[in-house]
Parts: structure tokens; C-alpha cells; sequence
């Protein structure tokens, strides 16, 4: 679940502000999940704002559950303004998770948050046969099976 979540982080089009653990602890909880400030891993660069360019950017944070497990999620800046003649194009935010988010930055987006944090083996879809070192691993249930029933 976490890892098919956007995380829409709404900031301040005129107050400056550097992104804390705080405003992604709000932003989550928008979305229904609590977690507190020692579970959120922010990006290593900082990131701070406002920047008009930032708008509709996306960025990646880690948040470690039972301080076991880590998953990664993703996050867009939203920037907002009361001022009407200074609004920003608007963003659907009910959208799903795009298959390439625009980064903030060089290396702002993981790998783990591709839509659903699948990378797909072009390779695997051609007609040519598969690479020497290919092994068949047989599934343990037979899906025709599992689809009739």
C-alpha cells in the first residue's frame, strides 16, 4: 500500500522553507497514515523552497516500520498561494503514480518508486529465446486452475 502511495506535500508559494520531517509527517496523515518523525528518512539533499520550478516536482523518502521493514514512498510538491493572480497550474491529485515522476532533483526519485516498484525485463517480452543463464522456476499452483474456479 505504501508503495503505491502519492504523497501530495503542499508548501508555501511566498514563505521560504526547508522541507522537514514534520511537513511529510502532515502530508501523510492527508492521506491516513500516521507515522512519527523517527520513522520518516528524508532525501540526503536538502530541499528547500519555494521555487515555481519545484511545483509538480517528485522526490523519495523511506519510512522504516516496526523498525524492521523500510518502504519507499513517494512524494510531490505542491506549491499553494491564496492570491489568485499568482496561482500555479493546477495538479490532479487523485492521479496514480506515473510511470516516470519528474524528479526535484538528479536522483530525487528511487527505482522502488516506479508504479507499483515493478521494472519490467523488456527482454522477456521478445520472441527470441531466453539468455543461456535463464532458469525456469515452475509455479506451485496451477494458475489455469486457480482462474477457472
Amino acid at each position: 500500500m505504501l508503495n503505491d502511495t502519492v504523497c501530495n506535500v503542499f508548501l508555501n508559494l511566498h514563505t521560504p522553507w526547508t522541507l522537514e520531517k514534520w511537513h511529510i509527517r502532515a502530508a501523510l496523515r492527508q492521506n491516513g497514515i500516521w507515522v512519527p518523525d523517527e520513522a520518516i528518512e528524508l532525501p540526503s539533499q536538502e530541499i528547500t523552497g519555494p521555487h515555481r520550478d519545484q511545483h509538480g516536482k517528485y522526490f523519495s523518502i523511506f519510512l522504516t516500520i516496526n523498525k524492521k521493514e523500510r518502504a519507499c514512498v513517494l512524494c510531490r510538491i505542491v506549491l499553494f498561494c491564496r492570491d489568485p493572480s499568482e496561482i500555479l497550474p493546477e495538479l490532479d491529485l487523485t492521479a496514480e503514480k506515473p510511470l516516470n515522476p519528474e524528479p526535484l532533483f538528479p536522483g530525487a526519485v528511487v527505482p522502488e518508486n516506479t508504479r507499483s516498484g515493478v521494472r519490467w525485463d523488456r527482454s522477456l517480452l521478445s520472441d527470441e529465446p531466453p539468455p543461456s543463464n535463464f532458469t525456469y522456476v515452475p509455479l506451485p499452483v496451477d494458475i489455469t486452475r486457480v482462474v477457472r474456479e
